[in-house]
Formats: C-alpha cells, structure tokens, sequence
C-alpha cells in the first residue's frame, strides 16, 4: 500500500486553519509506474548509508536508478561494519562510492559534507536515525534529544545545506509512528512528524521534497532490535513488516507519486479490522478500512 494523508472535515483530531476545520485521514494513493529519478547524472548523499536501509537503497539507486556517484554517511564511516564489502559490492555494479565520516547533526560537518561532494550533488536521501523507546514520562531531555538529533536536526541541516542547489531529489526516511503514533515511541513520532512537516515546507517554497512514513520493514535495522513479541503484535494490528522487495517498490512508486508527504506501508485489512473487534474506527483509518 502507498498511503497519502488527505482531510476529512469530520470525526477525530482536528486541525483549524482559515476557518477550515481538517482531520488526517489515510487514503490509497494512485501510484503510477516506476520514476526516474533524475540523479544518474551526478552524485547522491545518503545519509545512514552504512547501515541496512541505507545500503539497500544506495545499491537500489545504483542498479534500478542509473546513480553512479554515490556518498555514503555515517558517523563510523569506513570504520563502520560492512562498509568495505558495500563499497566493493557497489563499486562492481559500475559505481563510484565515497564512504566518509560525519556527524549529520553537526551544521558545520553537514556543510563542508556537502561542498565536498564530488561533481554535482543530485540528490540527499536521509536514512539516519535512532531509537529509544520508552514511555513518556520516562523521556528525559537527554533521551529525547538522542532520538530528535538525527531527525529533526540532521534533516533541517541538509535542507539548509542544499536548498540553493539544483536538486532531483530530497528523500527523508520518516516513520508511520509519526503518523498513527506508536507505543513507547512518542520522542520517535516526533522526530518523523518533523520530516514530513519539512517535506510539506520545502514544496511550498518549490523544492524537491518527500518523506516516506515507512512501516516496519522486515530486514535488519532498527526494526530488528524489536522483540518477536512487537514484531507480532504489528502484524495482529494489520501492520505487518514488508520485505525488501516490496519496500524498494514502494520507493519507486514514492518517486513517481509526486506528492510531499506518502505512507509506504504493508496493511492488512481484515487483521486489522479484526484488531479494532467491532470497535470504532480510529478516523485515520477509515478509508482504507471502510
């Protein structure tokens, strides 16, 4: 499923602005084909791009996007695990790969980063990001900057860094916790409501821009450090993880979609109207449940 946040004028949270009173409310997008990028002629940051969501989608632009210039950060760098086999296994696919070392929430590494890349910068696709679940009340300051840092920080640097470039993309990895809330992750949620708010921003002001509202994907990464238990209880509730093929389609579709703010997800709908039990429908969720 590729989900879009449109407004219904009924039911749940509401939102009043110019005398237009909204709620969100999840409806199918009408995805098209697959998109061309636009970035195989110069050269793609990806943020996180050490780590596996990251390098699925560095090797996705390489073989599915026609990318051959590739900058993969993270704060490890080419110290980081796997680094070298990525870097070898990109660079045999016909790419060019930079493996380097920064910390995205350091405005000053996020601006030399970007004046270094080599040829023209193209694209930014930002995958950084942390957990630390926990409930609210016991959300520390310290703990709730940990998670904000690489989200909301990260991602208003490389919007500053790159706004005056001639960009073909500016892909933000956020979250469905940000859209339907998650037990345990409200720091979390936060952090990718921010992303898509940005997305929204940035195409107002006519620059490339989306943030992805992934669900959980099935392979390693954050969602891996999940125990079985929550995987499980995801999957009861009618979300469960999507693979990696139906992920990097999702992507593709995200692309061709054109719209600033999407919701690449697996939905099972009769689990998860089975989840609700008769009860009422949370107002996201109607359309795709009605």
């Amino acid at each position: 499923l590729l989900a879009r946040v449109a407004t219904d004028p009924t039911g749940g949270q509401v939102a009043v602005r110019d005398g237009r009173v909204s709620v969100p409310r999840l409806v199918r997008a009408a995805a098209g084909g697959a998109a061309a990028s636009g970035a195989g002629d110069g050269t793609v940051l990806v943020t996180g791009g050490t780590g596996a969501l990251g390098a699925l989608v560095a090797e996705h632009l390489v073989t599915g996007h026609g990318v051959r210039s590739l900058v993969l950060v993270s704060r490890q760098g080419p110290a980081a695990p796997g680094a070298a086999a990525l870097t070898e296994r990109l660079t045999g696919l016909g790419a060019s790969v930079s493996v380097v070392a920064a910390d995205v929430t350091d405005r000053e590494q996020v601006f030399r980063l970007v004046a270094g890349v080599p040829g023209r910068l193209v694209g930014v696709v930002h995958t950084a990001g942390v957990l630390d679940d926990g409930v609210v009340s016991a959300l520390s300051p310290e703990r709730l900057a940990n998670v904000l840092a690489p989200k909301v920080t990260a991602g208003w640097w490389l919007h500053e860094a790159t706004r005056d470039l001639d960009l073909d993309l500016f892909v933000l990895f956020s979250s469905l916790a940000g859209v339907l809330g998650s037990p345990g992750q409200a720091a979390y949620a936060a952090g990718n409501a921010f992303l898509d708010a940005l997305a929204t921003a940035r195409r107002q002001d006519g620059l490339p821009a989306v943030s992805l509202a992934w669900g959980m994907w099935d392979t390693a990464g954050m969602a891996a450090s999940l125990p079985e238990e929550e995987r499980q209880r995801s999957a009861r509730a009618g979300l469960p993880p999507m693979g990696t093929d139906v992920g990097l389609e999702l992507f593709d579709a995200a692309l061709a979609e054109g719209r600033p703010v999407l919701v690449p997800a697996v939905v099972d709908v009769p689990a998860l109207r089975a989840a609700l039990d008769g009860g009422p429908v949370p107002t996201v969720l109607r359309a795709l449940t009605g």
